[in-house]
């Protein structure tokens, strides 16, 4: 859990700011430290809290299984009140926000569609599951039927 307390900013007039700033060095499946930086906002009746993080997770590659750094970069806002039924909804707790739900979501959110080592990464073979990227395996290329294989069965043709 990361807690953040909001003391300060509990006695604080309505509209105050204060900024803080965090490093974490043991985040699950970070390469190396998190580091966040936000504001935590006093409102009429509750609290926001903005929040930008950057780290390096630990991901694999989609093709190759290998492992990869995976760039984490974002910002995520919440409140104590509750506003909107899609905003992430923080509560305060013995004078302390947990901030993980807000770096969950920038994870979440930031990951990449598609993790690769690099573009021209090769991938699995997929019959014997040799890295394609560490050498060639000895298995017999596979020729995949084209688009027009089931017409071709049906006019009876060869090639």
């Amino acid at each position: 859990m990361v807690r953040l307390s909001t003391v300060a900013i509990e006695r604080q007039p309505v509209g105050s700011e204060e900024t803080f700033s965090i490093t974490l060095a043991d985040w699950p499946a970070a390469r190396g430290p998190l580091r966040a930086a936000g504001t935590l906002s006093r409102l009429e009746a509750g609290l926001a809290v903005t929040v930008r993080a950057d780290w390096q997770a630990e991901g694999r590659c989609d093709r190759c299984l290998g492992e990869v750094a995976v760039p984490v970069s974002g910002e995520a806002t919440a409140s104590t009140v509750w506003a909107d039924p899609g905003e992430t909804h923080l509560q305060v707790s013995d004078q302390e926000i947990d901030l993980t739900p807000l770096l969950e979501e920038i994870e979440v959110l930031s990951w990449p569609s598609k993790v690769l080592c690099s573009e021209s990464c090769l991938g699995l073979c997929p019959s014997c599951g040799q890295n394609l990227n560490q050498g060639r395996c000895r298995c017999r290329p596979e020729v995949a039927p084209g688009p027009f294989a089931g017409l071709r069965d049906l006019l009876g043709k060869d090639d």
